[in-house]
Formats: C-alpha cells, structure tokens, sequence
C-alpha cells in the first residue's frame, strides 16, 4: 500500500498562505464597519403600538366585566345600572381599586349594555352570549372591544 504525502515545499506553502490569511483578517477587520441593525419601520412601530394598546383595552374590560359579576354576586344577581359610562362607574366605584379600568388606554370610556341594567342574571336568556361591555367609540384599527357575558373578550 501505497501513502500520499505532501512534500515540504507545498507544505510550508499551504502554511504560509493560512497565515497570510488570518494576519490580513487581523488587520482587516477593524477597517470594516460594524453592522448596525436597522431601527424598525414606522409603519411596524405604530402596528407595534397599536396592538399593545388593544391588549391592554382587552384586559382592562375583562377586568371591568369581572367588577360587574362581583357587583351582581352581592346583589342577589342583579347587575348595576348600565345605562351610561357614568353611573356603571358610579356602581362599581366600590369595587374597583383603579379608576384607570373604566376607561380604554386610548382614551374611550366603556360602557354597559343598557338592555341589561338592573335585571337579574338568571332573568336573561343566554347572559353567557349577551354583549356585557363595549367600548363606547371606535378607537382601535379594526373594530371595538367587547366583552360577553361569559367572559370572552372580542374584538368586532
């Protein structure tokens, strides 16, 4: 059997040419600029912001119907009046430890269904599919946040 071996000439050659590449790579690379990631686009900034608003709109109604089962639980299952922002707020007062629940992050107040104020849970059919709080304008690319009865939250 027969080896293969490389002769010195070509091995001291092949070594030089490895350390001829990584001294020029030393030397080279603080001449090449660092690269930067580029800082997002607006337009990925602003969808960004948007959805951490609807998240925050989505808790902060989740909340609001929690408050209202709560009120209902003390009251032999009849719901606060529900028939302006005001006087669901002025219900609910008690139970809430942030005014800040009662009010979208963008600005808009919830409201109740009025359909249901005052009535007992058991007296409504299908409470679990009724709308229970929604936003009282659209402020929110694509629709508004809505809670069921059930508590789901919604985006419509």
């Amino acid at each position: 059997m027969r080896t293969f071996t490389i002769p010195r000439k070509s091995r001291r050659w092949a070594q030089g040419l490895v350390l001829g590449v990584m001294a020029l790579t030393f030397v080279a690379s603080p001449m090449v600029p660092d690269a930067k990631p580029r800082p997002p686009s607006r337009r990925v900034q602003l969808w960004v912001q948007q959805n951490a608003i609807r998240a925050a709109c989505m808790e902060n109604a989740r909340n609001l119907a929690a408050l209202i089962v709560s009120y209902s639980r003390n009251n032999q299952g009849r719901l606060p009046d529900m028939t302006s922002p005001g006087s669901l707020q002025e219900a609910l007062a008690p139970y809430a430890n942030d005014p800040s629940i009662f009010y979208c992050p963008a600005g808009a107040p919830y409201r109740g269904n009025p359909a249901l104020s005052e009535k007992t849970v058991q007296s409504i059919s299908n409470f679990a599919g009724q709308m229970l709080v929604t936003e009282t304008r659209t402020v929110h690319v694509g629709g508004r946040v809505t809670v069921l009865g059930d508590g789901r939250v919604v985006f419509r």
